[in-house]
């Protein structure tokens, strides 16, 4: 019988969807973080996580996302061993989902390349994994990094 992951510890934050509020929601996060007894490293990942997801709320949720407050939650989880935090991001903004979008191809030459466009990928290179879900008009977005 698998054992079902128990969060042993949460904290809860929530913001407007507004850039002056992503610097607020990334000190909570590390103060949260440190509370949690979550590894420096493992704050640093999801900070990158939390940092470009609410970029692209802010950029790109439309009317929905700023009528709304981003709900962000913390948890700290064991099972087996295993440590994990999850970062939990839902918004009222327009429906995306970061784990369909298709990777960039790699332009071939520096005169090829183009700014942007990588804030996708980032997260998946720092996150463990990433979970999606659209339920009752909101998206509800989940990092987890494991140690």
């Amino acid at each position: 019988m698998t054992a079902t992951p128990v969060a042993e510890w949460t904290a809860e934050l929530s913001i407007r969807a507004d850039i002056a509020e992503t610097r607020r929601a990334a000190r909570w996060l590390r103060v949260s973080g440190e509370a949690g007894g979550v590894p420096e490293e493992c704050i640093t990942r999801l900070d990158h996580c939390m940092e470009e997801a609410l970029a692209n709320v802010v950029a790109h949720g439309g009317p929905g996302a700023r009528a709304a407050d981003i709900a962000i939650r913390l948890e700290m989880r064991c099972e087996a061993g295993m440590s994990a935090a999850v970062l939990n991001i839902s918004d009222a903004g327009c429906a995306f989902d970061p784990t369909r979008a298709p990777v960039p191809a790699r332009p071939g030459s520096l005169a090829e390349a183009r700014p942007g466009g990588l804030g996708i990928q980032m997260m998946r290179s720092y996150a463990d994994r990433i979970g999606y879900a659209r339920t009752a008009e909101r998206n509800h977005l989940a990092f987890m990094v494991t140690w």
